[in-house]
């Protein structure tokens, strides 16, 4: 094997590096025109999944449901996704990435429209049905689109791209609370309201179907070096491919501490969201259409901050304390709920919905970027994976529990006990946050020296040895392999 000095690789490879720059530059329109393709495909998973929760009162009147029964369209909804998101990779592998988000997002719809048919039958079991199937791929669609947006954008662009997606929520569920309790007001029927939703909701079936026809053109723009480079370099490791339980077993302890987080976090928001519309109505006496617009101020909130948030989180410390910080917020959010007047309602309920959005906006790019950074890329669609699956754990039964704890105690029709409930849940969180933050100093350190000693004894124990210009990987069969690391972030190798 020829052995190149730094001088020479440095070189060998300048001219690549200028290529690559122009071709990342000559094509930002292109990688632009398909986040948006990718970050539309889960639009109906935004719009559509609280279409119920802005028409709730006329809802809950229409079909006589109790709260619990309310719920259970949520965590029938949420069920498939306990198990279906653990498919996902193979699902992607055996039929590619483009043809799974196409068949998940054409099943969403079709729930959409049954839904609209159950609401319109006045038929409970029909609207369980539709709902079934809308939430069958729905989470699964989520993880997809996460999986896509790797392979367009590097690790130093994947925190903009992943913010987009929560560009995405903060639009789409605004729409959904700004639009939907109208349409109700000028249709006065669930059936109809429903059925316009699956016609908005449809724009993620068009953005898969674009995407499936257009990404073949695209497919030599992908600007991918560093993260096949990264890929193969953990692969020359071990000369044996990793088995899907291998893989799961070799996650660290600090994922599964993220897991539990994400499912609490995960609960007591949508726990709130699902049944905010009713309960300003409930609390205030305002109409639908005004609670929706308080609503879509929650959702914008979002929007806004999600990628300000994104672009702080760009260190492991400063993700440690937004964790902390996103407990906070949904602990006071519950607390000023509980402890707010009926006086100044429009005041009070845009605190709540204020809070509430900077919560989301915090915790989901923290989240999603502390787990991007301490699991191995060849992972992070089983990572993903256990996300999705443990949200909807969450989200199916710690809200459903609420709603059976609410309807037990309470004497009145309000929500005060269910809150309770979720107050005690956010103090969980609260704690858990405190404990991930422990574990990653005792692991890791979150001083630059203390992570630099983490990542060298990483290295060795994988038989890498690093300076601070080049990683030197030895192969299993003697073999070495040299990695260059460029001031631009890209790395070349050469063997």
């Amino acid at each position: 094997m020829k052995v190149y000095s730094v001088f020479e690789i440095e070189n060998t490879n300048m001219e690549d590096n200028v290529l690559i720059q122009n071709q990342r530059e000559s094509w930002t329109a292109s990688k632009i025109f398909i986040l948006i393709l990718i970050e539309l495909i889960p639009f109906s998973y935004h719009f559509g999944y609280e279409n119920l929760q802005a028409i709730q009162t006329q809802l809950v009147h229409q079909f006589n449901m109790s709260l619990s029964q309310y719920n259970l369209l949520y965590s029938v909804t949420d069920l498939p996704s306990i198990i279906v998101p653990l498919m996902v990779s193979k699902l992607a592998s055996d039929f590619n990435l483009r043809s799974t988000l196409f068949t998940m997002t054409s099943l969403i719809s079709i729930g959409m429209i049954i839904c609209a048919l159950g609401a319109s039958l006045f038929s409970y079991p029909l609207l369980l049905i539709g709902r079934f199937l809308y939430g069958f791929f729905l989470e699964s669609c989520l993880v997809c689109s996460q999986l896509a947006l790797h392979l367009w954008f590097n690790e130093r662009e994947f925190a903009l791209a992943i913010s987009a997606q929560s560009i995405v929520m903060g639009l789409s569920k605004s729409a959904n609370s700004l639009f939907v309790p109208r349409i109700m007001e000028q249709t006065a029927e669930v059936g109809s309201t429903l059925f316009c939703c699956f016609l908005i909701g449809s724009i993620s079936f068009f953005a898969a179907l674009f995407y499936l026809f257009f990404e073949p053109f695209l497919r030599d723009l992908k600007i991918a070096e560093e993260k096949d480079l990264l890929i193969s370099m953990r692969g020359s490791v071990t000369s044996q491919n990793k088995s899907y339980w291998r893989s799961v077993k070799e996650l660290p302890e600090r994922f599964w501490i993220l897991v539990a987080l994400n499912g609490l976090f995960q609960g007591c928001f949508f726990g709130l969201s699902d049944v905010l519309n009713d309960y300003i109505h409930v609390k205030f006496g305002l109409s639908n259409s005004s609670s929706g617009d308080l609503i879509v101020l929650m959702y914008l909130t979002i929007a806004v901050f999600a990628p300000l948030i994104a672009h702080l989180s760009i260190s492991s410390e400063r993700r440690g304390y937004l964790l902390i910080a996103a407990s906070g917020l949904i602990f006071c959010v519950f607390l000023f709920v509980l402890g707010m007047s009926a006086t100044y309602p429009f005041l009070n309920c845009s605190v709540i919905v204020v809070l509430a959005g900077l919560f989301w906006a915090t915790f989901h790019p923290t989240i999603y970027g502390i787990v991007a950074e301490i699991v191995d890329k060849r992972s992070l669609g089983i990572a993903y994976s256990f996300l999705s699956i443990t949200s909807e754990v969450g989200v199916t039964t710690l809200p459903l529990l609420g709603a059976f704890f609410n309807d037990l105690l309470q004497q009145k029709k309000d929500y005060t006990m269910y809150m309770i409930y979720n107050l005690l849940l956010t103090i969980i969180c609260l704690g858990i946050s405190l404990v991930f933050f422990k574990v990653e100093l005792e692991c890791c350190g979150y001083s630059g020296v203390d992570r630099e000693k983490a990542f060298e004894t990483q290295f060795e124990e994988q038989n890498v040895v690093r300076t601070h210009d080049k990683i030197i990987l030895k192969n299993e069969d003697g073999t070495t392999r040299v990695i260059e690391l460029k001031n631009s972030m890209s790395i070349q190798m050469s063997q």
